[in-house]
């Protein structure tokens, strides 16, 4: 009957599946912050053992998964407290969207190949995704000088996306092909979302 405690750290963590070399998952533009949450305090049962129960919040929005760090903490009865780690991963999508560009450079004025891909957290191709947003933005950085605190000024740089394309992609079988053709020279961003 030992008390024993856990606590948890949920925290970004990159997605990357190895039959599918090359391809770029998660929205490197979605912020999340770590979460801490406590599991509560439990007495251990005559094995030693206690069952704790954490989820990850279904309003959660990382840039692909996460990661859980736990620690697990058991108070003898000396009152010394004896501590362990581990991690796990979580998913908190149903799938990731998986982008490839296509070899070569990109020149303005030619058609230049993307490959889609929607893989389940297990790694396989879901042919439950039938279709997803294309969004092309052209990038561009402006200059400004801005007023600080105690009437300092400082030059800050932004950047400006102007939406080129958005239309729907249709996937078969989970995976689709992309051609996008530059007008002009400068920084594109394609994304690949949720219709």
């Amino acid at each position: 009957g030992l008390p024993a405690e856990i606590r948890v750290e949920f925290m970004p963590e990159p997605v990357a599946f190895p039959q599918f070399p090359g391809f770029a998952f998660g929205d490197a533009r979605k912020k999340f912050k770590n979460v801490q949450q406590a599991a509560g305090k439990k007495a251990l049962d005559d094995s030693g053992q206690a069952d704790f129960t954490l989820q990850a919040a279904p309003e959660w929005r990382p840039p692909a998964a996460l990661k859980a760090l736990i620690l697990g903490a058991v108070m003898e009865v000396g009152g010394r407290s004896v501590t362990a780690y581990a991690s796990r991963p979580v998913d908190v999508y149903p799938y990731y969207i998986g982008l490839k560009r296509g070899a070569g450079e990109i020149c303005v004025g030619k058609e230049h190949a993307f490959e889609a891909v929607a893989i389940e957290p297990a790694g396989t191709v879901t042919a439950a995704v039938a279709r997803l947003k294309l969004t092309v933005e052209k990038l561009t950085w402006t200059t400004v000088l801005k007023k600080g605190p105690n009437d300092s000024y400082s030059y800050c740089s932004e950047q400006q996306a102007a939406r080129v394309l958005a239309e729907p992609l249709v996937l078969k079988d989970g995976k689709a092909s992309i051609a996008f053709k530059p007008a002009s020279g400068g920084e594109y961003r394609l994304a690949l979302s949720d219709p």
